[in-house]
């Protein structure tokens, strides 16, 4: 274990220690900065000296025992250094109930220690002056005034004392002959270069240098946390700290080990300031005056960006001085000791570890009132808002009016700079002082937009008490339309209607708000609901105006304003009951439609969005910002697709609003939907794209909800574009960026894809799992329920559960046909329908179905065509399919949807060969293989390996290894019925069809109930 070295000092007083051998005493007066090393240096001179004979006397002053008399000189006169004799003389001495004065005493203990080093010389060391008991320091003075005929060296440490502070030893010793004040600065570059030799590079020395500011006991804790070989990095406890109260002579807190050079191999190039240095900074704290320590700690709390205020050359530093309580030459005093001692350099903490240790050792109580005297005081100097509402989050509540405004401009100027973090805290340090219910609301409002960012979920509580707010006239009816997208996310669409309604009824200028929420309207919220009360007496109002509007706002409400023939439409799911056969009464597929398919555009929900589609954006009336704006252009190509299907002027409308918008708390929505639309459009290649960059720019803004939402569209975008597995993954990772809770009635979209893609994938299992998943039950009174219906269906589909997947389908029609938004390109329920009634044995109503669908103008669209005539084909003898389905091929190729691509090839090679025309099935096989790698479904259209000498088995063949009770239930289960249905069909238990279908599957060598079709 090896010092730092003290070369030029230790060579002084080893001088002064030799002319005092001959005869001649000296006092040599220590200073410096605290922790410069002056107890090192005087520990390691007073073990020379010892080692060559002197009698050494060694003690330290303590903070805790100030008021104990004699405490210092008791240490001092019965160290074992001295005889017995003369420790028992001394004790006597210091023991006597009324000791003599100190003139005599010192004389009486001076002739002691001239006794006692008769043969020898003295040496007196003295550590920590300042804070000696003022017995023993009055007596010790005294002694070096006149000091015993001997030869002896006294040295004395004293720290510089804070401003205004006198010192305590006394000024006149300095101007004796034998008084020499010698003063340890920190170690210099070259010392640390030195200390460092051999064990890391010449460049490390000054990074170390740099870092301690040559601050011995701060270098200490960095090269004990930098040490890269074997070796100890404790180190012995130094005689003038080992008991002291305060407990900086532990090794732990660096008052021995961390003022060596501890024992290492080497040390890393890259200084590590790890927990020794903190510890190293914690001791430092110890050693700094009152004085010092509230100047760090004031500093600490003022933070970085004001080092010029208080850097050791202004004079005075106002705001330290005003924070504290202390005189300008206080204050000036500690930012010197704090720059001497190396924690500063320019003004700031040398490193963040110092800053973040100094604020550690505040209480709760000092960094309140230091935070909000630093507001205060930047508050009255003009500092720009940012840096008064840190102050002011950190001091707690404060009653004062000027904060709120103060935090609300800092959570405005942090959300422009993308801080939604710094935002938070400021709104609500906001909500904590203010006491205005007006301005409470507004500010309640803004905090909720801000965490609907990334935790919708945390956010929905605020909801009920804005709406009160609202209602009793505390929340502007600006902030109506949010409070209304709010909570149809969360699918509480009987508040949503009554909020919109009471703005229709109490806002002279609706219309603006009305045309913001269009695209809620039929997306978010069903047409059949029934509308609450309106609060605040507005329900007469609104009845009156509903029929004289032509803004197209009231008279044809988004919200609530159903078709008549609609609003009352039954949506419940087919017959179960195990009977095999579906309700009685005309098929739901073809009940309760409009009598052209236009007119499904003109009655309810979408006639607000046909209507913007005809007379374009301002057709809306009223004033409007851009995001309204944004949200008309959106909702009139949203209308447009859906009605009329793919153009290249609706691609060009979705993509001007991309264009035109970044993600902003009202744009997202007009942003999702104008993704969607591209995807109606058949551009999913489009959607992707713009999904990309539009998921960057939200993760840069730290919106979680906005990029799980980009993030999802993009995943469904994916999946048209017969990618799976990669739109399972982005599925996967929306869920993760914003939990199911978090996504309210959305969470139909990214479990729709998942499901979606594992059943494409054969991975039933796991798509049952995510169906398992709970949803709220009015996520099914919106299109996200119609996509999670349509995803489940063709999952029960796959599985061969024909009858339930039917019912599915059918709920998809009601819905639609209710909300009129029926149209294939939003859900293609019929041809979805058709396939199972396939499933089910009934193909004629499956033409039907099919042929309904095409007949629709919006079926013109190649996806929805393509789809379509694939299912058609399977209703017709087999001659008939391979044309329908070669079209089918040709239309899906062009939408870029490979998925759908590889299900038509399939079916189009089955046709072929089911004719015999092997030469024509040949290179679509080939085609289907390519496409079936490309898209991950290689496990589903290619053959499991067998033995190419076994001849392959017949289905006939398979099928007569079955036993009759095995057989019938393997028919039943081939037309999709359940086990339960089975079960009540054959007069047996659940448990006895299970047994029956897992000998079925071994025998016919299949693994899954989807494969059974093939052998009945």
């Amino acid at each position: 274990m090896a010092f730092f070295e003290r070369r030029g000092e230790t060579a002084r007083l080893r001088e002064l220690h030799d002319s005092s051998r001959r005869g001649r005493p000296q006092i040599v007066l220590l200073d410096g900065a605290a922790a410069s090393g002056k107890t090192l240096l005087l520990e390691a001179f007073a073990e020379q000296a010892a080692g060559q004979g002197t009698v050494v006397l060694a003690a330290a002053g303590s903070p805790d025992r100030p008021a104990v008399p004699f405490d210092l000189l008791s240490r001092l006169v019965l160290s074992p250094a001295l005889p017995a004799t003369a420790r028992r003389h001394a004790a006597a001495l210091l023991a006597e109930p009324e000791p003599a004065g100190p003139a005599e005493l010192a004389r009486a203990l001076g002739d002691l220690m001239t006794e006692a080093a008769a043969d020898a010389p003295l040496l007196l060391c003295v550590d920590d002056l300042r804070h000696v008991d003022p017995a023993s320091l009055e007596v010790l003075l005294a002694l070096l005034r006149t000091p015993p005929a001997t030869r002896l060296t006294a040295v004395l440490v004293e720290r510089s004392q804070p401003g205004g502070e006198p010192p305590a030893f006394p000024a006149e010793l300095l101007d004796r002959p034998d008084c020499h004040r010698l003063t340890v600065p920190p170690l210099s570059y070259a010392e640390v270069r030195a200390a460092l030799s051999g064990k890391a590079s010449e460049s490390a020395a000054a990074a170390y240098h740099a870092i301690s500011g040559g601050n011995p006991l701060l270098l200490g804790g960095l090269l004990a946390d930098s040490a890269t070989g074997t070796g100890s990095s404790g180190g012995t406890v130094s005689p003038f700290l080992a008991g002291r109260p305060d407990g900086t002579g532990s090794a732990g807190t660096g008052g021995g080990a961390l003022r060596q050079v501890p024992d290492a191999e080497a040390f890393a190039d890259e200084p590590v300031a790890g927990e020794s240095f903190r510890q190293a900074v914690f001791a430092c704290l110890f050693r700094w005056d009152r004085v010092t320590v509230g100047v760090a700690r004031a500093l600490a709390v003022l933070g970085r960006g004001c080092e010029s205020l208080a850097a050791p050359h202004t004079l005075p530093a106002p705001l330290l001085t005003r924070m504290t309580g202390l005189d300008a030459a206080q204050v000036r005093h500690g930012l010197f000791a704090l720059s001497s001692s190396g924690a500063l350099a320019g003004g700031w903490f040398r490193h963040p570890v110092i800053h973040t240790v100094v604020l550690d050792s505040l209480v709760v109580e000092q960094r309140t009132r230091l935070h909000l005297a630093a507001a205060r005081l930047l508050h009255e100097a003009g500092r720009p808002a940012a840096e008064v509402a840190r102050h002011l989050v950190g001091a707690g509540r404060v009653e004062e009016e000027w904060t709120v405004e103060a935090l609300q401009q800092a959570a405005d100027r942090a959300l422009a700079a993308d801080r939604p973090d710094v935002a938070r805290e400021c709104l609500e340090a906001a909500l904590r002082n203010c006491a205005d219910p007006a301005r409470r609301a507004g500010l309640t409002m803004a905090l909720t937009r801000l965490r609907w960012r990334d935790q919708p979920s945390a956010a929905a509580w605020h909801l009920a008490p804005l709406q009160q707010d609202l209602f009793a006239g505390l929340l502007e009816p600006r902030y109506a339309p949010e409070l209304v997208r709010c909570l149809l996310w969360h699918g509480r669409n009987t508040e949503a209607q009554t909020t919109y309604r009471w703005l229709l009824a109490t806002d002279a200028d609706a219309s603006a708000a009305a045309a913001d929420l269009r695209l809620h309207a039929p997306w978010l919220t069903p047409a059949g609901n029934p509308p609450g009360p309106i609060p605040g007496g507005a329900q007469e109002s609104v009845r009156a105006g509903a029929g004289d509007r032509t803004d197209g706002a009231a008279g044809t409400d988004v919200l609530t304003d159903p078709d008549p023939g609609t609003a009352d439409t039954d949506t419940g799911t087919a017959d179960t009951d195990g009977s095999g056969t579906d309700r009685a009464a005309g098929d739901a597929e073809s009940a309760r439609r409009p009598a052209s398919p236009d007119g499904r555009f003109r009655t309810g929900l979408l006639r607000s969005l046909a209507t913007t589609a005809d007379a374009g954006p301002e057709g809306a009336g009223g004033r409007m910002d851009e995001q309204t704006r944004a949200v008309l252009q959106t909702a009139a190509a949203l209308a447009t697709v859906l009605r009329e299907g793919p153009g290249e002027e609706v691609v060009a409308r979705a993509e001007r609003v991309l264009a035109e918008h970044v993600p902003a708390d009202d744009t997202v929505t007009a942003l999702t939907s104008a993704l969607h639309v591209l995807m109606f459009a058949d551009r999913p290649d489009r959607a992707e794209l713009w999904c990309r960059g539009l998921a960057e720019q939200a993760a840069d803004r730290q919106a979680a909800a906005w990029q799980a939402r980009f993030t999802a569209v993009r995943a469904a975008a994916v999946l048209r574009s017969g990618r799976p597995l990669e739109a399972e993954r982005l599925a996967a990772r929306s869920l993760e960026l914003l939990t199911p809770h978090d996504w309210g009635v959305h969470v139909g979209l990214p479990l729709s894809v998942l499901v979606s893609a594992r059943t494409l994938l054969g991975r039933h299992e796991q798509a049952a799992a995510v169906l398992e998943q709970f949803v709220p039950e009015s996520m099914y009174r919106t299109p996200w329920g119609l996509a999670h219906l349509h995803a489940r269906g063709h999952h029960l589909l796959a599985v061969g559960s024909a009858q339930a997947a039917l019912a599915d389908f059918r709920t998809c029609g009601e819905l639609v046909t209710a909300w009129a938004i029926d149209s294939p390109v939003l859900v293609p329920w019929r041809s979805a329908s058709a396939r199972a009634r396939l499933l089910l044995g009934e193909p004629e109503k499956a033409r039907a179905l099919v042929e309904e669908q095409l007949a629709l103008p919006s079926a013109a669209a190649p996806r929805v065509r393509g789809i379509s005539l694939r299912v058609l084909a399977a209703t017709l003898p087999a001659e008939e399919r391979p044309p329908l389905l070669r079209e089918s091929v040709a239309l899906l190729r062009r939408t870029g949807d490979l998925g759908e691509v590889v299900l038509a090839l399939a079916d189009l090679v089955a046709a072929h060969r089911a004719l015999g025309d092997t030469a024509a099935a040949a290179p679509r096989e080939r085609q289907l293989l390519r496409l079936a790698q490309a898209t991950g479904l290689t496990e589903r259209f290619l053959p499991p390996a067998a033995d190419p000498a076994a001849p392959a088995a017949r289905p006939a063949e398979l099928t007569g290894l079955l036993s009759e009770a095995e057989r019938r239930v393997a028919e039943l289960a081939a037309r999709g019925h359940t086990n339960r249905q089975i079960s009540r069909r054959l007069f047996v238990t659940v448990s006895t069809v299970e047994q029956h279908l897992t000998r079925v599957y071994r025998k016919l060598h299949v693994s899954r109930r989807a494969e059974l079709p093939a052998f009945f």
